[in-house]
């Protein structure tokens, strides 16, 4: 069985960049176009989310530790999707079709905005959707 290796990234306002990636098992056999093309309806904008909000790995670049208000930000950038031989990485166990369902689930709810100086996401946070961005 072919898994699917779902690589992002974090950049932050001066360009400076940390990439990582989630491989999923895919017993669905869902197409790498299948999955880009669900991927980006659900993401803001075809490319940026929270990474919290779907259960991968904040990479946020802090200088000395801390958040930089003028170049920290909230959002990840999905960069591509791959079939790989790699072993599953996913730490929630969640097959590729169970990580898009989730990715689409989040996006109905909006994109919750936070200020990454805070430890958490917000219940009273701006949403993506409120700011016109679906």
């Amino acid at each position: 069985m072919n898994n699917i290796r779902f690589d992002y990234q974090y950049r932050d306002a001066h360009g400076s960049k940390k990439c990582d990636f989630v491989v999923f098992a895919n017993p669905e056999n869902l197409g790498v176009e299948e999955i880009i093309a669900r991927l980006e309806q659900a993401l803001w904008d075809s490319e940026f989310f929270i990474a919290r909000q779907i259960r991968v790995s904040d990479l946020f670049l802090y200088l000395n530790d801390r958040p930089d208000p003028e170049i920290d930000h909230c959002f990840h950038h999905f960069d591509s999707v791959k079939i790989v031989s790699d072993p599953v990485t996913d730490l929630q166990n969640r097959t590729i079709g169970e990580f898009i369902h989730e990715v689409e689930t989040q996006s109905s709810f909006g994109w919750k905005l936070f200020d990454p100086a805070q430890s958490s996401l917000s219940t009273s946070a701006t949403t993506a959707t409120r700011l016109g961005k679906q």
